[in-house]
């Protein structure tokens, strides 16, 4: 008995560079790390109830997206698709140059709330007293005077 025809098929050839996937998961971690890092600061400004509210149907919406998405997405002939090919599919050109606006505009908006949360989050730190759960930096700053 010979090799099985699995066995004798070549490898796909190597690509350069980051794919597709990669690039979702870069974007998937940043979302997530400052979804993360953000969320207790959103639950006590906005309160349990509204925030637990809100964390659901951005949740619901979120799984309705991804199921959109999935459905259109298997009919597409390209097996190597991507979002905005399914934009370009379903929506030409100008939703598939929306789609990629809207995933920059996605980047740009986490990289300026984690900023405005990091800036905030550093002056409250050194700003504060030690008594407080900060350094009191401040306070050694105006003493030394």
């Amino acid at each position: 008995s010979g090799p099985s025809p699995q066995a004798s098929e070549a490898p796909p050839p190597a690509t350069k560079g980051s794919g597709s996937a990669a690039l979702v998961f870069v974007l998937w971690n940043t979302m997530m790390g400052s979804t993360l890092l953000v969320m207790p600061s959103c639950f006590r400004e906005s309160g349990w109830l509204l925030g637990l509210v809100l964390a659901v149907l951005c949740a619901g919406v979120s799984q309705y997206t991804c199921g959109v998405v999935l459905l259109h997405g298997m009919r597409l002939p390209d097996p190597q698709a991507e979002v905005a090919d399914l934009a370009h599919a379903y929506l030409g050109r100008y939703g598939w140059g929306a789609t990629l606006f809207a995933s920059v505009g996605v980047c740009f908006g986490a990289a300026c709330a984690m900023h405005g949360y990091l800036a905030t989050s550093l002056n409250d730190l050194l700003v504060d007293s030690r008594e407080q759960g900060g350094l009191g930096l401040a306070s050694a700053w105006t003493s030394l005077s």
